[in-house]
């Protein structure tokens, strides 16, 4: 009788773990809302979505821009060298995706340092005039990163302040959904 028991409860306990994914995924098929309000992303989703039509962006590319308003100083050369770690850490995907520099067209121009440096990582630099400033509502005067996808649309928007971590999470997976689809 006992050994009957034993079986019995070993019978139901595979039963239900085997069951269980079937019946979680009945369940979350049922009520996809419960999944979609988990963030996915760390940057701020841009909406409506606006073309960055400044940058000459080849087909099939990702970019990362960085506006920097008050041209090159000390803080927006720490943030572009953060994003140029932040393309080399994506290791092979690193040729999907350029790097951009947009600067206002009257800011200063960088040190013959910096725009050397700026050679070495392959960055791309576009200086901004003020009726370009003018159609995109989103180039304050706050340094911001965009990551803008193959067709020139801005996707999504960080500040200055963002680690560099989330960027890269963010930049990997939709690499990696764009291989996927």
């Amino acid at each position: 009788m006992k050994k009957l028991t034993r079986t019995k409860g070993v019978f139901l306990a595979l039963v239900l773990l085997f069951a269980a994914p079937g019946f979680l995924a009945l369940v979350f098929y049922k009520h996809p809302a419960w999944l979609a309000a988990l963030p996915t992303n760390k940057g701020e989703f841009i909406r409506p979505s606006m073309q960055l039509d400044l940058i000459d962006n080849p087909k099939e590319k990702w970019s990362m821009a960085l506006w920097c308003p008050t041209g090159c100083d000390t803080t927006c050369v720490k943030t572009f060298d953060q994003l140029a770690r932040t393309r080399l850490a994506l290791g092979r995907r690193l040729y999907q995706v350029d790097l951009w520099m947009l600067q206002p067209q009257n800011s200063a121009v960088c040190s013959p340092f910096v725009k050397q440096a700026f050679d070495k990582q392959d960055v791309n630099l576009r200086r901004i005039s003020r009726e370009e400033q003018n159609t995109i509502a989103l180039l304050k005067s706050k340094i911001k990163i965009f990551l803008v996808d193959p067709n020139n649309y801005m996707v999504l928007q960080y500040s200055s302040e963002n680690k560099p971590e989330d960027i890269f999470h963010d930049l990997k997976r939709l690499l990696s959904s764009k291989e996927q689809s």
